[in-house]
């Protein structure tokens, strides 16, 4: 009798146990989004698929300070600069050169920094000074019947199935117009054709925390 009563104390012990680690996975679900993104073609993958004349360019900050990294037409990354002195992308120029903006004292100072030789010079505080003339894409989410609808200007972009906790940031467009080059909330830098004619994209897998992307010049990107 007490060998029975153990028995099914003990499926009940397993029982319960399974049921707090259910939980706990959906809590950490919830609160924490541990919920795997949806997965996409990258770049790569598909080279018969048409992509932009240029690339783009971000920072992102690591022991060596701020880096500046870019990422070809084609998906070739690579980190071009990095410096301890730290500031933010704004533009990328026709030249091949790029604009950083620091502050120090409260003073707004605009550098500009060749990546062939690392030389950094400064332009001063002036806000209007080579500013960046990326066109912001402002996107219109939600989450319906288990999709991440994307739409833009009322108009349906992207539609992928996702958890509650999938995301894709505001983007920018490219030069042409043609290209939108987005964050999700992988960490990922997606690639949206504005008209639809391909599909989105993974064009890296690890953006590092990127900060405001900047598109290159097509002679830079491609």
């Amino acid at each position: 009798m007490s060998g029975e009563l153990r028995g099914a104390g003990g499926g009940t012990a397993y029982v319960v146990a399974a049921g707090v680690v259910a939980v706990v996975v959906v809590v950490l679900v919830v609160v924490f989004g541990v919920e795997r993104p949806p997965e996409l073609p990258s770049v790569g993958d598909e080279p018969a698929e048409p992509v932009p004349s240029a690339g783009v360019a971000w920072m992102s900050w690591s022991s060596d300070g701020a880096c500046v990294h870019t990422l070809t037409p084609d998906g070739a990354r690579r980190e071009v600069w990095c410096d301890r002195g730290g500031g933010e992308l704004l533009a990328w120029r026709d030249d091949g050169t790029f604009l950083i903006e620091r502050f120090n004292g409260g003073e707004r100072r605009i550098h500009v920094v060749d990546p062939a030789t690392g030389e950094v010079s400064r332009r001063g505080g002036d806000a209007g000074a080579d500013p960046s003339d990326a066109e912001w894409v402002w996107f219109d989410t939600s989450h319906t019947d288990g999709d991440l609808v994307v739409r833009l200007e009322g108009d349906e972009v992207w539609r992928v199935p996702a958890g509650a906790s999938y995301r894709v940031d505001d983007g920018v467009a490219s030069p042409d117009g043609a290209w939108i080059a987005a964050r999700d909330s992988a960490d990922r830098i997606l690639l949206i054709a504005r008209d639809r004619s391909s599909p989105v994209r993974v064009w890296t897998s690890a953006a590092d925390g990127a900060s405001t992307l900047v598109w290159q010049t097509a002679a830079d990107g491609g």
